[in-house]
């Protein structure tokens, strides 16, 4: 890991254009600075743009700035399989401990960090460690910090708080001064037309550059004259994988033969020595086709065993091998371990799927993945939101107005801001609605496993669950959730073993970057009974409060309401109504239900008077009852009842519970 730097890989070597120029500057500067001016930086671009030469070069620069520094460079793979070393003999933390303590870390190859492994999450905490502590951290990748953030939301706030500079394809004026560098370090010169012919070749990789430049010096080192441009081209084109664009140039016909007294020239001799040249290399592309052509026929043999479909490998065999055979076959091994895993995943949680064709062709892999989504989410039908409550329909007024914000940027952009968020506030006043609401916003955008539930329905699943031996398919089922919405978190103070579930899960969704919700009508001080970390969690949130409905907000709930009504345009009743004094919206609309049911008893017409009469009428004195002797409530039927099932008085006739005692 800690071999050294590369001494031929400094700034000094790199050379310098337009497709590199910011790159150099970010990397220079983290070189010269004790207090990395960004940290880290990413360092990322297409394969053999320099990104391994920028590494070295800043780490031997930090050395000659300051000499006592500790530098380490190295790759996430090396990494990778140095810790599962260390960790076998149990020194893992002992192998990263280096690592997260030197002055300057300079990382390689880190879009290897989107394989999942165990090793993963040590070395994501080592970098988060290293940056939160201020230490120089400098990584390479083949993919930018946009796309792994967008695969991988666990390293997004590794990579979010860094600069990405990206390293782009060498323009023309770049591959000459590339060629003309190793002319001179090769000791055997090209004439300046061979430069600029090769400079105006297509490269896309400073690599494959560089390797044409040594072809050419290799063969004009044996070549009694010089390279022309087209004989320079032929030999370059003839070695790439792909055959680069027609630039105008043609080598000239082949020569007739001639009778064998006729003498030769010269220049025919020089033909006859490129042409064999040709041949040389003609033949060693065959063979290097034949080695890969029983390469791909024994993986068919040995996919084709196991039931796999190999259709894109004989496609490959079909079409010549025209396409860098290497890079196809690692792609089709790739896409299939990937589906040897959501098949197996199949089998565990949907075995009713897992025989579908899809698991066995790695060309249907995007709809395996689609099925076993489908069957991940599925069991979750149950828990989706209840579908009359809208966002749309909460009334807003200045004292929800910033819930309703927040609720509605929540559900635009799960995930991506308040997470976890907590809605507090006292019973009655909209919370539920509120939560429902968002989930129903997510699940019109598509979003699949959505999952609304209260704290005592989710308490129920989980017993069931442990009763049944079913705990393991329970939290694969609620990992699988898009978003988590829970419905009066405070109920579950003194349950530790939905608690510990729940702290469990809560970490997962988070970290995969979902979204979850939760209310409340205890304030988040106020909670006793919840575990330490469950209480972290939710604090480390923002906390929203869903107050009491003010008079703007009582008012139209009251006109909403009356709308259906004869008196939908009573603005003095409508103001009557609005200005009682309520708790929450569910005592505005009990309030308002009370006189409707009085106009519909035929009692007066609907509006302001009958309104004073049902809410301003005093109470009614409660009938007196007649003396019963101790232990007895009243004449029963059949001999004394138990007084938990009799009834003593009641204020109002129209609340008196019935009960049946037949």
């Amino acid at each position: 890991m800690s071999s050294g730097l590369d001494l031929s890989l400094g700034f000094g070597t790199l050379v310098t254009g337009a497709a590199n120029q910011l790159a150099v500057s970010a990397a220079r500067a983290m070189a010269e600075s004790a207090q990395p001016p960004f940290n880290p930086l990413i360092i990322h671009g297409g394969e053999g743009l320099g990104k391994t030469h920028l590494l070295h070069a800043i780490g031997l620069l930090r050395l000659d700035v300051e000499p006592r520094a500790v530098v380490r460079i190295g790759s996430w793979s090396e990494l990778v399989d140095g810790w599962r070393s260390a960790q076998v003999g149990g020194r893992g933390r002992e192998f990263l401990s280096p690592f997260v303590e030197c002055g300057l870390l300079l990382l390689d190859d880190v879009h290897r960090l989107l394989e999942r492994g165990e090793a993963r999450q040590q070395l994501l905490d080592v970098l988060e460690t290293r940056i939160s502590a201020g230490r120089s951290t400098v990584l390479a990748s083949r993919k930018s910090p946009a796309e792994l953030i967008d695969a991988d939301p666990a390293g997004a706030r590794i990579l979010a708080t860094g600069l990405g500079v990206e390293l782009n394809p060498p323009d023309s004026a770049m591959r000459w001064e590339i060629m003309a560098r190793q002319s001179g370090e090769g000791g055997v010169g090209m004439t300046p037309a061979v430069l600029e012919e090769i400079a105006g070749l297509p490269f896309t990789s400073i690599r494959d550059l560089v390797s044409a430049a040594r072809r050419l010096l290799a063969f004009q080192a044996v070549s009694p004259t010089s390279l022309d441009p087209a004989q320079a081209r032929v030999l370059i084109t003839g070695v790439l994988d792909e055959p680069l664009p027609d630039t105008g140039v043609r080598t000239a016909a082949p020569e007739p033969a001639r009778p064998p007294s006729e003498p030769r020239s010269p220049l025919a001799e020089e033909s006859d020595e490129f042409g064999s040249f040709l041949s040389d290399v003609v033949a060693s592309v065959s063979q290097q086709v034949d080695r890969w052509r029983g390469r791909i026929a024994d993986a068919m043999l040995r996919w084709q065993g196991e039931g796999y479909h190999t259709a894109r490998l004989q496609a490959l065999l079909d079409h010549e091998l025209a396409t860098q055979p290497e890079e196809m076959l690692h792609r089709f091994e790739a896409d299939l371990d990937t589906l040897r895993r959501l098949e197996q995943e199949a089998r565990e949680l949907a075995p009713d799927i897992a025989a579908h064709e899809a698991f066995k062709d790695p060309d249907q892999l995007t709809l395996a993945q689609q099925l076993l989504d489908e069957a991940r989410v599925r069991d979750l039908v149950s828990c989706l939101p209840q579908s009359q409550y809208r966002l749309d329909d909460l009334v807003e007024g200045p004292s929800n107005r910033l819930a309703l914000d927040t609720a509605r940027g929540v559900a635009a952009e799960p995930g991506g801001g308040p997470n976890p968020l907590l809605v507090v506030g006292d019973s009655g006043v909209g919370k539920t609605h509120l939560l429902h609401g968002i989930g129903n916003a997510l699940v019109e955008q598509e979003h699949r496993g959505v999952v609304c539930v209260g704290a005592h329905g989710l308490e129920a699943s989980l017993q069931e669950a442990a009763d049944t031996d079913q705990l393991p398919a329970w939290r694969r089922r609620f990992r699988w959730a898009s978003a988590l919405l829970i419905d009066d978190v405070h109920l579950l103070a003194g349950r530790s073993e939905v608690q510990q579930e729940l702290a469990g899960l809560l970490d997962h969704l988070l970290s995969a970057g979902r979204q979850v919700v939760f209310s409340s009508a205890v304030p988040v001080a106020e909670l006793t009974g919840l575990a330490p970390q469950l209480l972290a969690r939710l604090a480390a949130g923002i906390v929203v409060e869903m107050p009491r409905p003010d008079h703007e907000v009582r008012l139209e709930i009251v006109a909403r309401l009356l709308s259906a009504t004869e008196a939908a345009d009573d603005a003095a009743l409508a103001e009557y109504l609005a200005a009682r004094p309520a708790d929450g919206i569910r005592a505005v609309h009990a309030t308002v239900q009370r006189v409707l049911r009085a106009a519909e008893s035929g009692r007066s017409q609907l509006g302001l008077a009958l309104a004073r009469q049902v809410l301003d009428a005093p109470p009614r004195a409660a009938p007196r009852q007649p003396a019963s002797p101790p232990g007895i409530l009243g004449p029963t039927v059949g001999g004394p009842r138990l007084r938990e099932k009799l009834v003593d008085r009641w204020p109002h006739a129209g609340d008196r519970l019935i009960e049946d005692f037949r």
